[in-house]
């Protein structure tokens, strides 16, 4: 291969900043899960209230209502945190191989 002045030797790999950069953004795109979270749990738990309002069963009934809507959120909560871990080491690994490329 012939590299000539002032070029530059691509691999077609992101450089170290820029995977730092997006692991960044992730952690920021995580911190506005925070507000998904809530309405992961808000919004069933206000569908079990009206729900068990309306139907006004026994105590029993209502209990089941509001765990299968808790459990229902938290069913949520790991499938979403499934898929960020996911991306979170996808990017960890493409930083250890562009750390080890640069030595």
């Amino acid at each position: 291969m012939i590299v000539f002045m002032n070029e530059k030797i691509s691999d077609n790999k992101p450089d170290l900043a820029t995977l730092k950069g997006e692991r960044e953004r992730l952690i920021h795109k995580t911190f506005l899960h925070l507000f998904e979270i809530f309405f992961i749990f808000g919004i069933p738990a206000v569908i079990a209230f009206f729900v068990s309002q309306k139907l006004e069963p026994g105590k029993g009934a209502n209990i089941i209502i509001f765990v299968a809507s808790f459990a229902l959120s938290w069913v949520i909560m790991i499938v979403r945190f499934v898929q960020i871990d996911k991306k979170m080491k996808d990017i960890d690994k493409r930083i250890k191989e562009a750390d080890c490329h640069k030595v």
